[in-house]
């Protein structure tokens, strides 16, 4: 629905969602649970009751999305209190808020309850301080298994923290995919580890990282369903000095490319027809951006729209955008 906009999907499947809700609810003691298959393959100590409470509350915020989506209000709002009641029962029995600290503590807790959104204010900020503590303790790579690395990644990008993604994914070593690929992987491993082939070796479960590189690297994401906005939000970080792609949306190819020399930043942007934009541009300092080398400020149809955790941000309609930024790194 999210990349298509096409709600049938959703109108098919609620009946059988619903089912399921109710069974989740019928068997859920106290809004938890207490155990399933953990962080699949992540390292060290699985979070067994975190993981399943956490899915748990996801499947029903998710319901409350597609009950407001088919227009059904009054369940959506029962699913919306009822995610509230399980969040809050999360929160009371795995969320140190001192520490910031859940449950044990693990890459893989952190970024689940972070993902979620189940801890804010300091409560929040020392998450994901103890998140960053842990992926030190690893040597900057990462623990998680098939759900937290997904996460993982999500989390550093909606936090400003891609450095340590960039980090993380460009370890050559294990655990990482540069040490599947060092060990001759030409396809994604099931698990972390080498395997005399008692695991899969033509897995996807560790395959989300690609999302990272459009959503985090290009900074491709949808402002509203079907790409009707398109958000362009690049995140340049660590040693890398260019990035460059494109996504064929339901309403045409979206493109991003960047590119850094000396101390400019170049972002090339193309927005299919039909469509609206936001586009964040990287900036150090005043800004001084230019747009197909004009000054921004009279460029027709570019409107700034704020200033924002050093960027400035841009509304814009369909077109080729060729915008230049003061960038010292």
């Amino acid at each position: 629905y999210d990349f298509y906009g096409d709600k049938r999907v959703v109108e098919a499947h609620y009946p059988a969602l619903t089912r399921l809700a109710r069974f989740l609810e019928d068997s859920a003691r106290n809004h938890l649970y207490e155990t399933d298959l953990g962080d699949h393959e992540s390292l060290g100590d699985k979070s067994f009751a975190l993981t399943a409470s956490c899915f748990y509350y996801l499947d029903i915020r998710l319901m409350a999305e597609f009950a407001g989506i088919l227009g059904k209000k009054e369940e959506q709002s029962r699913y919306a209190q009822l995610a509230d009641t399980i969040g809050e029962a999360v929160v009371q029995r795995f969320l140190d808020p001192r520490t910031g600290r859940f449950d044990t503590g693990t890459q893989s807790a952190q970024v689940l309850g972070l993902w979620n959104n189940l801890a804010a204010g300091a409560a929040k900020e020392a998450a994901l301080q103890t998140l960053l503590r842990q992926i030190g303790k690893h040597k900057g790579h990462l623990a998680t298994g098939i759900f937290g690395t997904k996460m993982l990644f999500d989390v550093l990008r909606r936090n400003n923290l891609n450095s340590v993604a960039v980090e993380i994914a460009g370890q050559p070593d294990y655990p990482g995919w540069g040490y599947m690929i060092r060990n001759g992987a030409t396809t994604l491993w099931e698990t972390w580890a080498a395997s005399d082939n008692v695991y899969s070796k033509n897995h996807p479960m560790f395959g989300s990282v690609d999302e990272w590189f459009y959503r985090s690297l290009l900074g491709i994401n949808p402002g509203a369903p079907a790409f009707e906005k398109v958000i362009i939000h690049p995140l340049p970080a660590g040693k890398l000095s260019f990035a460059k792609g494109s996504y064929n949306s339901v309403r045409g190819p979206i493109g991003s490319s960047w590119r850094i020399e000396g101390r400019r930043l170049k972002l090339n942007v193309e927005i299919p027809a039909n469509t609206s934009a936001e586009i964040w541009v990287p900036v150090r300092g005043e800004g001084n951006v230019t747009e197909s080398g004009n000054p921004v400020a009279g460029v027709k149809d570019v409107k700034l729209l704020r200033r924002e955790k050093g960027y400035l941000v841009y509304e814009t309609g369909s077109g080729r955008y060729a915008f230049e930024s003061d960038f010292k790194r």
